[in-house]
């Protein structure tokens, strides 16, 4: 909880993983749906596919922290119109 109140974290939902890695998440609210290539393997998405997450996303990168804390490095693929 520590990492929310610290950064510029939004709630969201991991909506898909792709088999290379990317993933969709859908910000709460207007947000839309961002497209989120990994900079290294996230060993955690693939289990939270459907879940609530929070997003951290800069004008590069992004990162993403699950429910228990852990957190995953990506880089920015911008917003998607299709999902």
């Amino acid at each position: 909880m520590r990492l929310l109140t610290e950064g510029d974290y939004v709630e969201a939902f991991l909506t898909r993983r792709f088999a290379d890695g990317r993933i969709l998440v859908r910000l709460t609210g207007e947000g839309g749906v961002w497209m989120l290539d990994p900079k290294v393997n996230c060993l955690w998405c693939w289990t939270h596919v459907d879940k609530r997450i929070w997003v951290k996303i800069d004008k590069r990168s992004a990162r993403a922290l699950n429910t228990s804390g852990e957190t995953a490095e990506f880089w920015n693929g911008g917003p998607v119109d299709k999902y």
